[in-house]
C-alpha cells in the first residue's frame, strides 16, 4: 500500500462521521489512463462526449480534456 493510499484511508477513517455517503474516490492517474486508452480506439479528429447524466461529477467533467 502506498503512502498516499494510507493517508487517504486514514483520513476517511478519522472523518467517517462527517463524510457524506456514498463516498466516491477517483484516481486521477487511472482516469487519465482510461481516457488515453479510450482515445486510441478512435481517429484523432473524433469528438468524445462525456455523459453528465451517467455521472454528474463536476470535478471529473472539469478534469477531462
Amino acid at each position: 500500500m502506498t503512502q498516499k493510499t494510507r493517508f487517504v484511508l486514514d483520513y476517511i477513517t478519522a472523518h467517517q462521521d462527517e463524510l457524506s455517503t456514498p463516498l466516491y474516490l477517483y484516481s486521477e492517474s487511472a482516469l487519465n489512463e482510461a481516457v488515453r486508452t479510450y482515445r486510441k480506439l478512435f481517429p484523432d479528429n473524433a469528438k468524445l462526449f462525456y455523459s453528465l447524466k451517467a455521472n454528474p461529477q463536476q470535478g471529473i467533467v472539469q478534469h477531462l480534456p
